[in-house]
């Protein structure tokens, strides 16, 4: 398991393989949120993401999205220095929308000499998975070589704005076979590695 520094809280990203989806969801406000499962994760799994990171740990990363470009600019030797080994950028949300920044944060990771990955921030008020999905592949630059990190899914509370409940507005089974559906696109694309994003709290 890697751990993921979000800029605005703590993210524990777990690389698996198996031939189900391995994928969670949060739901609660920022700060309170609740994890839902789907039954296909293994105990054990949940307990090791949830479980927070051990002191010492020897992988630690960062993600990047545009939200952080409101706020300041990434200084990638502070964070080179503080031993960010690995970068997640947002590429896609939704069908339509790209991250402006994310070429540009991409390519800074890499001459910064981490690995890279790309994620899609998962909108199931929207609808359409697979075209969540493939909107996503088009633009998140995955390669099969040693400095590409394999894409994931960001399912998480939706933010302010979202007009869409804890569920985003789904019914929990509807949620969970929309989490089912949408991972399946990118997994089949890399190999059939998964990916698990969820809050650390």
């Amino acid at each position: 398991m890697a751990w993921v520094r979000r800029r605005h809280r703590a993210v524990a990203v777990a690389v698996a393989l198996a031939s189900s989806p391995l994928w969670a969801a949060a739901s609660g406000p920022p700060g309170h949120e609740t994890l839902v499962v789907p039954e296909v994760v293994p105990p054990a799994l949940v307990a090791a993401i949830t479980a927070g990171r051990p002191d010492g740990y020897p992988v630690g990363g960062i993600d990047v999205s545009s939200h952080d470009h409101r706020r300041y600019t990434v200084h990638w030797p502070t964070e080179v220095a503080a031993g960010s080994r690995f970068v997640y950028v947002k590429a896609t949300e939704g069908t339509a929308y790209v991250n402006p920044h994310f070429e540009a944060d991409y390519a800074a990771a890499r001459a910064a000499h981490r690995y890279v990955g790309a994620y899609v921030f998962a909108r199931p008020d929207l609808g359409d998975p697979v075209g969540q999905a493939d909107h996503f592949l088009r633009h998140a630059r995955f390669a099969r070589d040693a400095e590409t990190l394999v894409p994931f899914v960001d399912l998480e509370w939706p933010y302010p704005g979202v007009r869409a409940d804890p569920c985003y507005n789904l019914k929990p089974d509807q949620l969970r076979a929309w989490i089912h559906e949408e991972p399946a696109r990118p997994a089949g694309r890399v190999d059939d590695v998964r990916a698990v994003a969820v809050p650390a709290r």
